[in-house]
């Protein structure tokens, strides 16, 4: 791995360099390995590439983060984390819309990812959810093929 240079940036820092540290301390920030190059004239055609090692971080980072799909829309946000406040979870966990449908369930230990992953009920305020295990080839418009086993 390369040594960490004076000039080295963050992505949230490339993308947002007038925000602070990130709002949440579980996910830490993702270290760039090269300047990211200047944007072009049309908006159009900007795009975020990741190297391998960046993407090995990534994976590693999110190893214990689930997806709860809601397929006719999630319920209000603050009721999704109050019901997975009574699961019983025993570490720091974060809840993060991702769209209308899904939401994201950052976990920080093998533990509760392992109770959760296998647990029965799949429901909060009626709407039913599924649970997906993240992935970075994940895509909202397939079907994963992960499963809990």
């Amino acid at each position: 791995m390369a040594a960490k240079s004076a000039l080295a940036r963050t992505f949230m820092q490339a993308l947002r360099p007038d925000l602070g540290r990130p709002a949440s301390s579980l996910i830490s920030d993702v270290l760039l390995e090269d300047q990211p190059i200047q944007p072009p004239e049309d908006i159009n055609d900007i795009m975020v590439s990741f190297s391998t090692s960046e993407m090995q971080s990534i994976e590693a980072e999110f190893k214990y983060t689930l997806l709860l799909k809601f397929p006719k829309g999630c319920p209000k946000l603050t009721r999704v984390r109050e019901n997975i406040s009574n699961w019983g979870l025993a570490h720091a966990f974060s809840v993060v819309p991702m769209n209308p449908r899904h939401v994201i369930l950052h976990l920080t230990s093998v533990d509760d990812f392992g109770q959760i992953w296998t647990r029965g009920s799949r429901s909060i305020d009626s709407p039913s959810f599924r649970l997906l295990k993240w992935s970075s080839k994940f895509c909202r418009k397939e079907e994963s093929s992960l499963a809990a086993v």
